[in-house]
Order: structure tokens, then sequence, then C-alpha cells
């Protein structure tokens, strides 16, 4: 699964607890999971933290809305991993140097980001990276 590689386990919407560990050993980290008919945000950052992401990109997605004058709607919700420290670098950095990336494949759209890049950064990149799904 996924999650395992990333090093976080799967516990529930809104988890705290972990209960698994990630591939290669090493101890699980929980995280927070917030699913909207849109998007599905996933980080280890904590509540709060995942619930002003999450709400920063729910406002972004109404601005453009407004801004288009229709709604944008996808067959799939995008699944956004909201990473930091070694879960990024380890596990989901394709290259150094590189903060976020988004791929959409038949079945699966995908947003990967370092949630813990200093001031801002993490969240226009996300929104960058959202871009890339609408």
């Amino acid at each position: 699964m996924l999650l395992l590689w990333l090093g976080l386990a799967p516990v529930g919407v809104r988890a705290g607890a972990a209960d698994g560990a990630p591939a290669g050993g090493g101890a699980a980290r929980s995280y927070e999971e917030i699913t909207t008919p849109d998007f599905v945000l996933i980080t280890p950052a904590g509540d709060a933290r995942a619930r002003e992401l999450a709400a920063e990109l729910l406002t972004f997605r109404r601005a453009l809305e407004s801004l288009l004058g229709a709604p944008l709607r996808s067959s799939l919700p995008t699944t956004i991993f909201a990473l930091e420290g070694d879960a990024w670098t380890r596990y989901a950095q394709p290259r150094t140097g590189m903060a976020g990336y988004f791929t959409a494949q038949p079945f699966a759209a995908d947003l990967m980001f370092d949630a813990s890049m200093p001031g801002q950064q993490p969240r226009e990149l996300m929104l960058h990276e959202y871009t890339h799904h609408l």
C-alpha cells in the first residue's frame, strides 16, 4: 500500500494513532486524512495544518469556479499527500531540488509535495500543482 511505502500508517479518516510500519522497518507516522468529493488530503502535519490546507484548497477551487462561471468536476477525487521531512525526501521526491508534482493516470490523480518548506511555499506549491488537475 502506498501509505505504508511512504512511512504513513493507514488508520482512517482524521486518524491520529499509527498502527503500521513503513516498508524497510522503522516506526510508522500518524497522519490526518480529510476527504471531500473533490480531493483526499493526507498529511502527517497534524489536524490543524490538515484543516488549514484543505480550507485553502476549497477556497481556491471555489474562486476558480466563480471566475470560470462553471463548476469544476472530475470523475475521481485527487489524492493529495502533504508530506514532511524524510517521508518526502526518502520516499516521494523524484529528484533533488523538486518540491512537488502532480500525476494523472486513467484511474487516479495524485499530488505530492513537501509541506515542511518555510512560509507560504507549501500553500503556493499545493495550489500550483492542483491547477494541473483542474
